[in-house]
């Protein structure tokens, strides 16, 4: 195969665990949307995420090498290098897919920080509001509780 054969298949074998890696995080957006979460099925897209983008990584360090093989003398941008070797359009197309997954994994860290965000408030509430165990440091039930009567409810 020449050097241009060799980059455009290994252009689109990046291209396709692009568009792998954004099919996880639009999963991972619906997951993160959904009430109540489902936090096993978050778990297991974030391992699945982690190894696409060691994957990607992987891809990409290959792809530097053999650009940097095709450039040889030349100072040619990626895109540049991608149109000299007939695969402008596919380079393009990569591109646009890492730039929606760059925002789209953005997006999401938004959401799982504003749950965590959330979720601290929410025990920051309780650990100042709370008038006192429900149960003891042994799991029994606390004996200031009464019989079965949270402190100062009814």
């Amino acid at each position: 195969m020449s050097l241009a054969a060799d980059y455009a298949a290994h252009l689109a074998r990046q291209d396709q665990a692009v568009q792998d890696f954004v099919d996880v995080l639009e999963r991972e957006r619906d997951v993160l949307a959904g009430r109540p979460v489902a936090y096993a099925a978050l778990a297991s897209l974030t391992e699945t995420k982690s190894g696409q983008a060691e994957a990607l990584e992987s891809l990409e360090r290959a792809r530097r090498e053999l650009a940097d093989n095709a450039r040889a003398d030349s100072d040619a941008s990626d895109a540049e290098l991608a149109e000299q070797l007939g695969c402008g359009e596919l380079w393009a197309r990569m591109s646009a897919r890492v730039a929606h997954a760059r925002n789209q994994n953005a997006i999401n860290g938004v959401a799982i920080n504003t749950r965590l965000d959330h979720t601290e408030a929410r025990l920051n509430f309780l650990r100042r509001n709370a008038s006192g165990s429900l149960y003891a440091a042994n799991g029994q039930r606390s004996p200031s509780t009464g019989a079965g009567r949270l402190r100062g409810g009814a």
